[in-house]
């Protein structure tokens, strides 16, 4: 009977001490909402963000106190300029409805976590120059169509970027951690330069995205490792743009856009590379610029640089566009070295050689360790461009080497286009080697008479023969 009513008490306390954790529970969360509440903004003067200056409701009234770790909104405000002076705080997420700046000052926390920064279509969040924390574990996503303009400290909790625009308005911008890319695009803030060189630790690319704008064209460079993941990424290209660590992944790369990319890393992605638009670099010095696939490119387009396109097996390159080996003002060797796969010019595809000095100029060279060749024999008559370089002076004598094979097909001097400016009457192009060795070289004109004479003695030989 005494365990019996020692049950029964046990079981009478359940539903008190049950009322007690519930209440507890609700004031724990009370306690908790301020933290992680939103807080909007709507004041067009720049206020003091950690002022009174707060809605805890849309419409306000605007005029509670800023608490740290809130999620922020910034409301529309019928197009006009939201602004407000930071002051070091911690915020928890970031929602722009409107354009937004934020003028420098403190240091801009997100208590060492990774929070969202969502800028709306059309929208524009300034940060400039504003210090951002380096706290362990401080990073950035950024959604929205919409654009933020950033430069900030070189924290290292990692950017996401899935859509919309990052405006790179400094070198950490996108913080020194790990970068990662799944939409919208990234360009400078103006027409500077922005090089990222050794910011991100590791850069991963998981959908199609835009580089570089035709009027923020400020030239930029990324160098962390790059990983495509096995799909294809199409990569809108508007400015110049440097990519200077290798790429890895099963996928490919599609290039569209009238910007320069340049590729600089040994690359061993095994999906194609395929040039719809623009131009395409390749300035690596080991490896392949272009990984291991197919590469591709059509009309209107143009492949060059100083580097090594290393196709394996039967991977081929097909060329429906220009080839310039070397870069802007200097001579380069444009090298391939495909394995049983062929470098095929298309009827449209062209090849542009420009001379630098006696023996100074650019150069394609393919050496195939299976049985891929050079086939140029789909080109057009005069495909094969050869022109002087600004400043250079032509000379008797002068030789250039402009082309070199391991096996070759359809090659022929009817497919050259040879400049003479700055010829002197005397001179003339001799291309008796071009299609055994790839030279060409200045030489004289020879003589009237001497050209008499050799047809005298042709004459001769041929009525001896009818004879």
């Amino acid at each position: 009977m005494k365990i019996s009513s020692c049950r029964c008490a046990s079981f009478s306390l359940l539903p008190k001490l049950f009322i007690h954790l519930r209440h507890l529970f609700v004031l724990t969360q009370v306690l908790a909402v301020p933290a992680y509440g939103q807080l909007y903004w709507k004041t067009s003067v720049a206020n003091s963000w950690t002022g009174s200056f707060w809605g805890t409701a849309p419409g306000g009234p605007y005029n509670s106190a800023w608490v740290s770790g809130s999620q922020v909104i910034f409301e529309d405000n019928g197009g006009t300029l939201l602004t407000t002076t930071f002051a070091t705080t911690a915020v928890g997420g970031m929602q722009v409805n409107e354009n937004v700046t934020l003028t420098t000052g403190g240091t801009f926390g997100t208590g060492g976590t990774v929070i969202s920064v969502e800028v709306l279509a059309g929208k524009t969040l300034t940060f400039g120059s504003q210090s951002l924390s380096t706290a362990a574990g401080t990073g950035f996503i950024k959604n929205g169509g919409g654009t933020w303009s950033l430069n900030g400290s070189p924290y290292t909790g990692g950017f996401t970027l899935n859509a919309g625009t990052m405006a790179a308005s400094g070198i950490n911008a996108m913080g020194a951690g790990a970068l990662v890319i799944n939409g919208g695009g990234i360009r400078s803030s103006s027409t500077a330069a922005r090089d990222f060189s050794g910011k991100q630790t590791s850069i991963t690319i998981g959908g199609d995205f835009f580089l570089g704008d035709a009027t923020n064209n400020g030239a930029m460079t990324f160098t962390g490792p790059t990983s495509l993941g096995s799909s294809v990424r199409t990569i809108t290209v508007n400015s110049s743009v440097n990519w200077n660590g290798a790429i890895s992944g099963g996928g490919g790369i599609t290039k569209l856009g009238a910007g320069t990319l340049t590729l600089k890393g040994d690359s061993i992605y095994t999906g194609t590379t395929t040039i719809s638009a623009g131009t395409l670099l390749v300035t690596n010095t080991s490896g392949s610029g272009t990984g291991t696939g197919n590469v591709t490119t059509a009309s209107g387009t143009t492949l060059g640089g100083t580097g090594t396109i290393a196709p394996t097996t039967t991977s081929s390159v097909i060329l429906g566009g220009s080839v310039t080996p070397g870069v802007a003002g200097a001579a380069g060797t444009l090298t391939f070295t495909p394995a049983d796969g062929n470098v095929t010019f298309q009827n449209t595809g062209s090849i542009a050689f420009e001379l630098f000095g006696n023996g100074n100029n650019d150069k394609i060279v393919l050496v195939s360790s299976g049985s891929g060749l050079l086939d140029v024999s789909s080109m057009a008559a005069g495909s094969i461009s050869v022109s002087f370089a600004g400043g250079y002076t032509p000379a008797l004598g002068h030789a250039f080497d402009l082309l070199d094979w391991s096996g070759v097909s359809g090659l022929s001097t009817s497919l050259l286009s040879l400049s003479t400016t700055g010829f002197d009457p005397s001179w003339a192009w001799d291309t008796s080697q071009f299609t055994t060795n790839g030279t060409l070289s200045v030489v004289l004109v020879p003589e009237p008479s001497r050209i008499a004479t050799l047809a005298m003695g042709l004459s001769v030989a041929l009525r001896r023969r009818r004879r």
